[in-house]
């Protein structure tokens, strides 16, 4: 199966496509996925493999998850390595 998601939740890091997948676990935590995108179709791309059907996939707001991710990954990291973007709940 493809999995489709907005053009708004595909970011590149380097060459490296990558989107921002909630935890289903964790409220206020993402994790960073490298993806294979397939074709476009309008405003949706094609996923070929990184993210699993049903797996909640950040579209809003995922320039902000990478821009986040940037600030706070060493510089000696590989541009997409993976790692958690962490926001504290709303609710304590």
């Amino acid at each position: 199966p493809v999995v489709l998601v907005p053009r708004t939740a595909l970011q590149m890091m380097g060459t490296q496509s990558v989107v921002y997948v909630a935890s289903a676990s964790e409220p206020g935590r993402f994790s960073q996925r490298d993806v294979l995108a397939g074709d476009t179709i309008g405003s949706q791309v094609a996923l070929l493999s990184g993210v699993e059907p049903g797996e909640l996939v950040v579209t809003d707001g995922a320039f902000f998850l990478r821009a986040e991710h940037e600030r706070t990954t060493p510089n000696t990291a590989r541009p997409s390595a993976p790692a958690d973007v962490v926001f504290p709940s709303a609710n304590p």
